[in-house]
């Protein structure tokens, strides 16, 4: 296989980065947790692994006999879509397992609950055209809404006292939600994963953590999340002109408790891709670049491995490569990759690898060296460690010539570089 893909692994079976041991630890806390509902936040940065977490949480917990659904924000750009699909995706996965049920008693349950769930259905569905949940922004209701909704959950009954408060609608929901989930799980508690939040819009990813906190009560539902902190925390503080400890704050109030997803450990990480390398596939060198140009991301590893296979073999077309050569691609690869204005610099000025490499020991003085050094504070850690030959042979600087004939592969196979949420 050349070119790996970023698909997540799907069950505990799956596991090839050493997350089962701490997803039994997570969830066994969760099956125990009594005071319910329960917002959790998996925490890990872009690429750490938390979708596959989530799939084996998910994976243990419904063999633990537990219900559990998946909801997916990044697919709904707005975010009066997203709260209102993520109710209605809840409400229909929830009686979708229910119908299915080879038992009999529990397909009864359905039916118990059909005619609430048609009024939760429409009900969100009528918040949504009135578009009443903006981030950060309180509900309000005129007389004429009023008058609407009493209809759609009263039949043709007038508008009356029990709509006189704005809040009434979704205090409805919120308690109609609770008591259908109690219902059709049995009054068992229902595991919810929300995967994602770091692919959505900043207003969006807070409004999926507000509809939590508003619509759903005291629904015995255990919400896990996946998200990346600071990112969050970011679109948080936006709200409250840039004070990151204010939205830090107000996270902790739509969050109950936050799991710090650990690292995958360097052996799980070599033991997985190892095989996938087509070219030196046990070099201590080609190991040492990833270590220090990825750590440790599954995603980025993911990636440098399928260009590294792919521009390896176009150039092997030409003949064979030697041990160097190919070192010197792999340090290109992950220069392009994790260092794009650096690799750009390279194929117009190829004396700049040197020039960095020994800029841990001397002051950098040409002005586009020291912006672009300014630029990306990495830089030259990763190029003086890769100059260090007391435990890796690393190769010497490419000749110019070479410079540009590699660079010209490797923009060809290469993948574009891609921001990090």
């Amino acid at each position: 296989m050349l070119i790996l893909s970023d698909n997540p692994i799907t069950d505990a079976s799956q596991d090839e980065f050493g997350f089962r041991g701490h997803a039994e630890v997570l969830c066994r806390a969760v099956t125990e947790v009594a005071d319910l509902p329960l917002t959790l936040a998996v925490l890990g940065p872009w690429g750490s692994g938390k979708t596959s977490f989530l799939n084996i949480c998910r994976d243990m917990l419904r063999k633990r006999g537990m219900t559990t659904i998946s909801f997916g924000p990044w697919k709904y750009d707005e975010r009066e879509e997203v709260w209102h699909a993520l109710l209605q995706t809840l409400l229909d996965e929830l009686a979708g397992q229910v119908e299915n049920s080879p038992d009999p008693t529990v397909r009864q349950r359905l039916g118990r609950v059909m005619g609430r769930l048609r009024r939760l259905s429409l009900t969100a569905s009528w918040l949504l055209s009135r578009q009443l949940l903006t981030t950060l922004t309180p509900i309000s209701i005129t007389t004429a809404d009023r008058q609407e909704l009493a209809e759609s959950w009263n039949g043709d009954k007038p508008a009356g006292p029990a709509f006189t408060d704005e809040y009434r609608a979704a205090n409805r929901f919120e308690r109609d939600f609770a008591e259908v989930v109690r219902e059709l799980t049995g009054n068992a508690p229902l595991a919810v994963f929300i995967d994602d939040l770091d692919r959505c819009r900043p207003g969006t990813a807070l409004s999926v953590l507000e509809a939590l906190r508003i619509f759903t009560g005291d629904a015995p539902c255990v919400f896990v999340i996946a998200m990346d902190q600071g990112a969050l925390t970011d679109a948080a503080a936006r709200h409250f002109d840039g004070d990151q400890i204010r939205g830090r704050r107000y996270l902790e109030k739509l969050v109950h408790f936050s799991y710090h997803l650990p690292g995958v450990r360097w052996e799980s990480l070599g033991n997985a891709l190892r095989h996938r390398l087509r070219f030196l596939p046990d070099d201590p060198v080609i190991w040492e670049v990833i270590r220090l140009g990825f750590q440790n991301n599954p995603r980025r590893v993911r990636r440098f491995v399928g260009t590294y296979n792919l521009t390896l073999t176009m150039l092997s077309g030409a003949g064979e490569q030697s041990d160097t050569r190919i070192r010197q691609v792999a340090i290109l690869l992950m220069l392009r990759q994790e260092h794009p204005d650096f690799f750009a610099r390279l194929t117009t000025d190829p004396e700049i690898w040197q020039r960095f490499t020994a800029a841990v020991n001397r002051r950098l003085t040409l002005a586009d060296d020291l912006a672009l050094a300014d630029r990306d504070p990495d830089l030259i850690p990763i190029m003086g460690r890769i100059a260090d030959r007391s435990r890796f042979a690393f190769p010497p600087a490419p000749a110019a010539d070479l410079v540009l004939t590699l660079s010209e592969v490797v923009v060809i196979a290469g993948v574009v570089p891609e921001e990090q949420p």
